[in-house]
């Protein structure tokens, strides 16, 4: 007979089994014994000579033949021994293993009871229904069994379960055998199948089905035609001998299948043989033997009252109910002014004895919702929500909408007072910040309760904590796009009720779509028509809302508890009276002035965001520049730089709102009445500024802003770079005792980058081209979003919207004279002193007094003489020669070695090329010691080698238009060169 499989059952503890002992072997005959008197007897007669002693030589076979008889008697007697005790440990054993059985298989009939325990007021456990008694694996433990071939068999006994309950999930059973015995298994199986569902609609056919269908109908059962019937028995004749095996071959030609088929519409067969034993056959193929449940008609006429009853209450129902409702007509004109301090009822359904009440907290506290497309779920949303509206406030009461099947279910509701936010799968993200937003309210009503010194909700008064109803529409597309969410609606589940936050779960298939503990905490179950009995099944139990009538939309079934499923239907909500709800509501609290509604979740971070949204005048320290998105805090906090000393490293790529954040800071800053210090964009301003920095504060806190440091660091050479870099970063290490902050801005974080981004305290990660970009500038690989809005990024790993600026109006700081051009300015009066000045005013909008007012000042050779060194001075010594300067001779090598240098120039000048300059080697210092010196064209290197112990000059934008003059102070000014001419020199900073 074949075995069914069982779980092992870990409520028995293992079963000692005894093992026959092993017989030990044979002892061999005692040769030794039997030699040595022989031996010891010729050596007497040997050493006395006496025959007498040769008697001896015949104890030795006398002891080896007594030592072998012995041995045989007392194996024996042990071997008798051992078997009678191994025959009493094996009666132990055996009556262990009756008893464990006897209580396995007293659980087995609790949790799956035959149809005689059904009849006699047990309750079934388990799903499925009996059909018989069979083998099944115990599941106990042995230990210590031997190897023999008893101790192999109390093994297999003790494994083996003999007349276990059988269960399986049909609803359509065939049964064929001898009569009597087929009436007494079709009893058994009418209590099995109508157990749970005693209002099904019944169908019996097959030639032995008009004795008990007699039965049934002298008991006032309705039978129904076996096309509009929920269950179905067959009941077919035959005789010993003669089985019917045609009428099968085809359902049976799968010997190779092993497991049965799925789904409840798969007819099951039950072959009863003359011997009282049955076979039962899946629609697979498989066969089982069994002993076939069977039940005798007085105990099923006992038992039928009760099918006959719901038989009549489905009927009387059905009549009842229209097929259709308006929720005007359920819910209250006016909301009730003393609420049920415990409860949150609704009625939104009516059932066949007028409106069925709904309440979240008695019943729930949370509902799963069932329904194919078409058949009505966004309305029961709908109405739900608008019957809560309509019976509570906005302080008691309020609803949170997540609609994951195209964002239009909800709408009708958007506008009631009670709904605190509506997200939809066209929202991106929005699922998941609402999912940290449920777990940050979980842990706010937690610390709430505890303030208020109470465990549960509902021993506050109505109003003081509002009670949460989250729905969702589709919630399977929900977790499959967001499966973290799982997590956070299993928590809910499990800690709503006392913390007043209940769930409404909708989706189409319900099979599979929730987990065990939300199905465990979901004590109200609605289901309209679905298409698969088991999803009718996952929700009720019972595949009825299968059956319902696709025609009716709104019709469903609902079961709360254990109770049984009835038949519904839902009522429509109108607009006209969710806007009567909505104004009814937003009239009390404007008449009472409350303030708006609190929100469990903030909305999204705007695209863009304006800086009175900062509010810079509520902030009294501090430059607020964005806005922040915490839900796991329900919180959106100002980001802000708060003392001298925070500096912000903001790197992204092009397009990304880098410049956007410094406008942002500068605009906080002027707010707040700080001072801002752009380092600009090119690099004499940059390196002028930051050295000016350096020397000092102003004393009030100073913003220094450096926009595309990475771009701006490629524009000077690699001394004057690493010269910068060096005062930036020492700008970083004391901006708190200079009393600065500093905020760069770069596209690319490599190098020296690193280096300014480990000074900074803060970084802000803007939009990168691809993650591995974002992973290299320093972003977490969770953060990256292929799209973000200009400013949007992450500080650290926290979610932020920079204030959008507007661009300020460009302001001439600097007159560029290179725009001119040399066909604007050219020849002679290219060379600066007041005739230039006024021949170029002739040519071009560049005047002299454009030039004094900005950055330069005319450029003149001074009384005391200048040398000029350089290279390519072919245009200067030009210059000089049209202006009426008379020119000197670079000193000999030989008088650069006497000292015999002439210092007293006068008006004169003296032009030399680097190398007739460093063949006079030591004459250029000294000159230099007294005189201006004008360096054209030179090196870092070069210019280090000639003025040994001066610091490096400075940077220039470009040493094809600049020029450095040495002043015999040691200070240096830059000089402007048009087409290699001087005509400009620098402002003495002030």
């Amino acid at each position: 007979m074949q075995l069914a499989e069982a779980p092992a059952d870990q409520q028995e503890a293992a079963l000692r089994l005894p093992s026959l002992p092993d017989e030990p072997p044979a002892n061999g005959f005692p040769i030794l014994m039997t030699i040595a008197p022989v031996v010891v007897a010729i050596i007497l007669f040997a050493l006395l000579r006496t025959p007498y002693v040769l008697m001896f030589a015949i104890l030795g076979p006398v002891l080896g033949t007594a030592n072998v008889i012995d041995q045989r008697i007392g194996r024996r007697r042990r071997r008798k021994r051992a078997t009678a005790e191994f025959e009493a440990a094996v009666a132990i054993a055996e009556a262990d293993i009756a008893a464990a059985h006897a209580r396995l298989r007293a659980r087995r009939r609790i949790e799956h009871p035959l149809a005689s325990d059904l009849v006699a007021g047990a309750h079934r456990v388990e799903p499925g229904i009996v059909v018989g008694t069979t083998s099944v694996r115990s599941g106990l433990r042995t230990e210590g069994s031997g190897t023999d071939a008893r101790s192999r068999e109390l093994v297999e006994q003790a494994a083996r379960l003999e007349s276990a309950p059988h269960a399986i999930e049909c609803s359509k059973v065939r049964v064929c055998g001898p009569r009597v015995e087929v009436a007494g298994a079709v009893r058994a199986l009418l209590v099995q199948l109508l157990y749970e569902r005693r209002s099904a609609r019944l169908s019996l056919t097959g030639e032995l089905s008009g004795g008990i269908a007699a039965e049934l109908r002298a008991a006032g059962v309705e039978i129904s035609p076996r096309a509009r019937a929920e269950v179905q028995i067959e009941a077919h004749h035959a005789e010993p001998g003669a089985w019917p095996e045609a009428p099968y071959a085809a359902e049976l030609a799968d010997p190779a299948a092993t497991e049965p088929a799925s789904g409840t519409d798969a007819v099951v067969q039950i072959l009863i043989e003359p011997s009282g034993e049955s076979v039962l056959i899946d629609s697979s193929g498989r066969r089982l033997r069994m002993q076939c449940d069977s039940l005798s008609a007085a105990e099923l006429a006992s038992w039928l009252p009760g099918v006959v009853v719901a038989q009549r209450e489905r009927s009387r129902a059905s009549r009842r109910l229209p097929t259709s409702c308006e929720l005007a007509d359920l819910v209250p004109a006016v909301a009730a002014e003393s609420p049920t301090p415990v409860g949150l009822g609704a009625n939104f359904l009516l059932g066949a004895d007028g409106p069925s009440t709904v309440d979240l907290v008695r019943h729930g506290p949370h509902a799963l919702i069932g329904g194919t497309t078409g058949s009505g779920k966004s309305e029961l949303l709908i109405a739900w929500a608008a019957a809560l509206a309509a019976s509570y406030t906005s302080d008691e009461c309020t609803l949170l909408c997540l609609d994951f099947k195209g964002g239009a279910t909800f709408d009708a509701i958007s506008n009631l007072p009670h709904c605190v936010g509506v997200v939809t799968d066209l929202d991106d993200d929005e699922a998941a910040r609402v999912g940290l937003s449920l777990r940050a309210e979980v842990r706010r009503r937690e610390l709430a309760l505890r303030d208020l010194g109470v465990r549960d909700i509902a021993d506050l008064e109505p109003g003081v904590v509002p009670r949460l109803v989250v729905m969702v529409d589709e919630f399977q597309a929900l977790v499959e796009a967001h499966p973290e969410l799982q997590d956070v609606f299993s928590d809910v589940g499990a800690r709503g009720r006392s913390l007043g936050i209940h769930m409404v779960l909708c989706t189409q298939r319900p099979t599979g779509a929730f987990r065990e503990q939300l199905l465990a905490n979901a004590a109200i179950r609605l289901c309209l028509r679905v298409e698969q009995p088991s999803d009718s099944h996952t929700l009720l139990g019972a595949p009825d809302a299968a059956e319902l009538n696709r025609e009716l939309r709104g019709r469903a079934l609902i079961k709360i508890g254990g109770d049984e499923a009835e038949e519904v239907q839902v009522a429509v909500a109108r607009p006209a009276l969710i806007q009567e709800l909505a104004t009814r509501e937003e009239t009390r609290r404007s008449d009472a002035n409350l303030p708006a509604v609190r929100r469990p979740w903030h909305p999204p971070l705007p695209t863009s965001l304006s800086p009175h949204a900062l509010g810079h005048d509520r902030i009294p320290v501090g430059i607020a520049y964005a806005l922040a998105d915490v839900p796991e805090r329900q919180q959106q906090p100002v980001i802000s730089l708060d003392r001298p000393g925070q500096h912000l490293f903001v790197s992204g790529m092009a397009e990304s709102g880098k410049s956007g954040v410094l406008r942002a800071i500068a605009a906080g800053a002027r707010a707040s009445g700080s001072t801002v210090i752009d380092l600009g964009a090119e690099a004499e301003t940059a390196w002028d500024a930051l050295k000016r920095l350096l020397r000092g504060g102003t004393g009030a806190w100073t913003i220094v802003l450096v926009d595309d440091v990475d771009l701006l660091e490629q524009q000077f050479d690699d001394e004057h770079r690493a010269e910068w870099l060096e005062g930036l970063q020492r700008l970083l290490r004391t901006g708190a005792r200079l009393g600065m902050s500093v905020v760069l801005t770069a596209r690319r974080v490599s190098g020296s980058m690193q280096k300014l981004r480990g000074l900074c305290g803060d970084s802000l990660y803007l939009a990168a081209p691809s993650r591995q970009e974002w992973i290299l500038q320093g972003g977490e690989p969770g953060d990256w979003q292929e799209r973000l809005n200009p400013g949007r990024g992450r500080l650290g790993r926290l979610l932020v919207q920079v204030a959008e600026v507007a661009e300020p109006a460009a302001e001439c700081l600097e007159v560029a004279t290179a725009a001119t051009g040399p066909a604007a300015v050219a020849g002679p009066a290219a060379v600066a002193g007041p005739a230039a000045v006024s021949a170029a005013a002739a040519a071009s909008t560049v005047t002299a007094a454009s030039v004094s007012m900005a950055r330069w000042l005319p450029f003149n050779v001074p009384e005391t003489g200048l040398v000029v060194v350089g290279r390519r001075l072919g245009p200067v010594r030009a210059a000089l020669t049209d202006d009426g300067h008379e020119f000197g001779q670079v000193p000999s090598p030989a008088a650069a070695r006497t000292g015999e240098l002439d210092l007293a120039l006068g008006k004169r000048v003296i032009v030399g090329e680097l190398d007739q300059w460093n063949a006079a080697y030591g004459a250029l210092p000294k000159y230099a010691e007294q005189l201006a010196v004008l360096a054209v064209g030179l090196t870092p290197g070069e210019w280090r080698s000639t003025f040994r112990g001066d610091a490096l000059y400075p940077a220039l934008d470009d040493s094809h238009t600049r020029a450095l003059l040495r002043l015999p102070d040691g200070s240096v000014r830059r000089v402007q060169l048009l087409d290699g001419r001087p005509i400009g020199i620098e402002r003495r900073p002030e």
